[in-house]
């Protein structure tokens, strides 16, 4: 693909064509420990998008505004960015152990 050709895409396409040109091989951004998110984030740099260190100090707790929310999942569309935290807790209780679990969406 040519400069112009790229400049004509969305930032989802941009997004997704950077990505898929990096399948299998590791993506570490500075600073980064080549986790699950530097593939993002670095996708996200490359498009000219807004990236978690525009949008605030980067940390394991820390929930982004990306954009819109989508209301219906027929409208998400490649290049989309969702972030979502899990929190398992496990402890014992009299007779067997007690498992609890939390998933937050964050659009």
């Amino acid at each position: 693909m040519d400069d112009k050709q790229h400049q004509q895409l969305t930032i989802n396409q941009k997004v997704v064509h950077w990505a898929h040109g990096h399948l299998g091989k590791p993506v570490k951004i500075p600073g980064g420990k080549a986790e699950c998110w530097d593939l993002a984030e670095k996708a996200l740099q490359q498009a000219g998008a807004q990236t978690s260190t525009d949008l605030g100090p980067v940390g394991a707790d820390t929930n982004y505004i990306w954009g819109e929310p989508i209301k219906d999942i027929k409208d998400v569309e490649p290049g989309d960015m969702d972030t979502f935290t899990i929190s398992i807790s496990a402890g014992s209780q009299e007779g067997g152990t007690l498992r609890s679990g939390n998933i937050q969406i964050h659009d």
